[in-house]
């Protein structure tokens, strides 16, 4: 059984376009929610993604959702989970960059930048 709920609270994001030309690496979905139960009213703890009712699910049933939305003035992307599977190339070393001079903090600057522990 995949069914879940009722009573999910679901944060739910739409879009028409990336306005960064593709920068962000939005889903051409248009659409992207994650879910979760309230503790304080349903005994199971159930979280995830919500990707769209199930077509074949029997018996067939009506479902209501409740959404209230709003216009937002920006977006944001607070990880890119693209580029971090495109830059997971395996276990990152841990580094040391001796010395307090300004090519010392460059260094360990880019270093970090590029998502190694410097």
């Amino acid at each position: 059984e995949s069914a879940m709920g009722p009573d999910l609270v679901c944060i739910t994001s739409f879009w028409t376009r990336d306005p960064t030309g593709g920068a962000l690496h939005l889903r051409g979905s248009g659409e992207h929610t994650h879910f979760f139960s309230d503790p304080n009213c349903c005994s199971a703890c159930e979280a995830g993604h919500y990707h769209g009712d199930d077509p074949t699910h029997e018996p067939k049933q009506d479902i209501v959702y409740e959404g209230y939305f709003t216009l937002a003035g920006e977006i944001a992307r607070v990880r890119d989970a693209v580029a971090e599977k495109l830059s997971d190339t395996g276990d990152k070393p841990t580094i040391a960059v001796l010395g307090a001079g300004a090519m010392g903090c460059l260094l360990g600057g880019k270093l970090a930048e590029g998502g190694l522990d410097v």
